[in-house]
């Protein structure tokens, strides 16, 4: 035959604080924690259970007023740092996020930006961006590459792709922006701008 346990009636905290039995208890536990522990509980309010023995389990948890009672709130964590900048790898212009992204990670993914275990940060192609050859440059200016005008093709196709880097970048940059925008409001966001 299965033996029924008897269920003792739960003590409120209301309840206790009127029964100088269990404070006495209350008191004689809270002296046995460390000192840090104690301090930290008289300094920052916590939240007062609605059972007493909920306070015994967990003192660290919950204060229980007399006892271990607060003032000051508990400070909200800081935002998590990233860093967002381009990266150009000979064909795409690539969007990355490092840092303390763990609290942001579902609005970047949101951003449909991609996490790479190796370079420990977030990644998406911003556009695709290859210059042309010298020889494809100077094809398409209808000039010949020879030893005698060699310098003068060399120094326009600089000129030109340096350019065409510049816009690049600068569209790029605005896509940057946009996504720092967002991720703002959950994050401190630094971007490092590329230097050409």
């Amino acid at each position: 035959m299965a033996r029924r346990r008897s269920r003792k009636k739960r003590v409120t905290v209301e309840e206790a604080l009127k029964n100088p039995e269990l404070m006495r208890r209350a008191r004689e536990l809270f002296s046995k924690r460390s000192k840090r522990s104690k301090t930290m509980d008289l300094r920052y309010a916590g939240k007062v259970p609605k059972y007493f023995e909920t306070w015994l389990k967990h003192p660290e948890r919950y204060d229980l007023p007399t006892i271990d009672m607060g003032k000051e709130k508990k400070k909200m964590k800081k935002k998590p740092r990233v860093v967002m900048g381009l990266r150009y790898n000979g064909v795409n212009v690539i969007l990355y996020v490092r840092g303390d992204t763990y609290q942001i990670k579902e609005e970047l993914k949101k951003q449909k930006l991609i996490w790479s275990p190796l370079d420990r940060e977030w990644w998406t192609v911003i556009t695709k961006y290859k210059p042309p050859s010298l020889r494809e440059f100077a094809k398409k200016k209808g000039l010949k590459l020879t030893s005698k005008n060699y310098s003068k093709i060399v120094e326009m196709y600089d000129k030109e792709v340096k350019k065409e880097a510049k816009e690049t970048l600068k569209n790029a940059m605005k896509k940057v922006e946009e996504i720092a925008k967002k991720l703002r409001k959950r994050a401190k966001v630094e971007i490092v701008k590329p230097k050409i």
